[in-house]
C-alpha cells in the first residue's frame, strides 16, 4: 500500500512539476487507494486532468481538483472490463437494488438498456445517500464534517469524502453495475 502512495506521488509531482504535494494533495491520493482505483487508472485521470491545464499553472493547481478526471476515467475502465466480460447486467441491477431497497421511498423503474441501468442506479445512489446524511444524528454529522473540513470548500470531492464515509458507516455498497461490491 505504501508503494501505491509513494508511485501515486512521485507521478503526480513529476506530472505538476512539483517538489511536495500539500497535506490535502496526499490525503486525495489516500482516497484513490481506499476507493480501490487502480494506479495507472488514476494516474491516467491525474494526467488528463493537467493535460488540460496550461503548463505553467499546473504547480498551482491543486491534485485533488481531478477528481472528475479520475472517476471518470475510473468509471470508463470499469465500464469496458464489464462489457468484455459480458455482465447479465439485469441480474446485477436487481441485486443491486435489492441491497438498498429498505433505503427507497419508491421502486426505480425497469430500464431497457445497460447504460439507463446504470443511470438509474446513480440515482439511487444519489437518493440513498441523501436520505441517510438526513436521518444522521447531528453529533455524527459534525464528526463527519470536521474530519473532511479541508475539502469544504471543494464541493465535489468533499461530497464524495462524506458518501464513502457514509457507505462505510452503513455499509452500503457501490450502486454500480461495474463495481463488484455484493
Amino acid at each position: 500500500m505504501e508503494d501505491f502512495l509513494k508511485e501515486l506521488e512521485r507521478e503526480s509531482l513529476r506530472i505538476k512539476g512539483e517538489f511536495f504535494l500539500s497535506p490535502r494533495e496526499r490525503l486525495f491520493l489516500d482516497f484513490i487507494r481506499e476507493k480501490g482505483i487502480p494506479k495507472e487508472i488514476a494516474l491516467a485521470g491525474i494526467r488528463k486532468c493537467y493535460g488540460e491545464i496550461p503548463p505553467r499553472r499546473r504547480s498551482r493547481y491543486p491534485l485533488f481538483l481531478c477528481l472528475r478526471q479520475v472517476m471518470e476515467t475510473y468509471e470508463e475502465f470499469l465500464r469496458k472490463r464489464a462489457q468484455e466480460m459480458e455482465i447479465d447486467w439485469e441480474r446485477i441491477f436487481k441485486l443491486k437494488l435489492e441491497a438498498v431497497k429498505e433505503l427507497l421511498e419508491s421502486e426505480p423503474p425497469m430500464p431497457g438498456s445497460e447504460e439507463e441501468a446504470e443511470e438509474i442506479l446513480k440515482e439511487v445512489e444519489k437518493e440513498v445517500f441523501n436520505r441517510l446524511w438526513g436521518q444522521l444524528n447531528e453529533e455524527l454529522k459534525r464528526e463527519i464534517v470536521r474530519k473532511f473540513r479541508k475539502f469544504r470548500r471543494e464541493e465535489e470531492l468533499f461530497k464524495e469524502l462524506v458518501k464513502e464515509e457514509l457507505r462505510k458507516i452503513y455499509r452500503i455498497p457501490v450502486l454500480s453495475l461495474y463495481v463488484d461490491s455484493l
